[in-house]
């Protein structure tokens, strides 16, 4: 799949909220998101991947110190299992391990078993359990260690 991937700006926020609610059914405040974006000790730790104009998929990021967690990461429906993940998760990996960032964490849905084989595919491994975090749902805590940490 080809695309361009590149820093997700403030000034680009209304894209990516206007794909947020087909992949999330809780989308976040435009507060929140400056939040994330403007709080941040690396810039950048989001990213976005268009083909043309159209926006396919985004990463937020949020770092602290050497740590890094991934907040938020989608696909547009009509994109979904194409790649598109994959790529933007690794070179997300790649510009944070890059940055200094010496480990990387996130929580995904129990159920969602394409996002988990993604991420054991990426190198990522399972840590740990959120018994209840998602409404309910357990969430896996999954982790990668970069820059040869352990």
């Amino acid at each position: 799949m080809n695309g361009q991937i590149s820093p997700l700006e403030i000034s680009a926020l209304a894209e990516v909220q206007h794909l947020e609610p087909l992949c999330f059914d809780d989308p976040w405040p435009t507060s929140l998101w400056q939040h994330c974006l403007q709080t941040s000790h690396l810039q950048p730790t989001a990213w976005v991947l268009h083909q043309g104009e159209q926006l396919l998929a985004f990463i937020l990021c949020h770092a602290v110190l050497d740590q890094a967690e991934v907040m938020r990461v989608a696909v547009h429906p009509d994109w979904q299992r194409q790649g598109c993940a994959r790529r933007l998760m690794s070179y997300a990996l790649d510009s944070l391990q890059s940055q200094g960032i010496s480990e990387l964490n996130l929580e995904v849905r129990r159920s969602n078993l394409a996002a988990q084989a993604l991420y054991r595919r990426l190198g990522l491994s399972e840590v740990g359990i959120r018994p209840g975090y998602y409404d309910g749902e357990d969430a896996l805590l999954f982790q990668s260690c970069l820059n040869g940490g352990s």
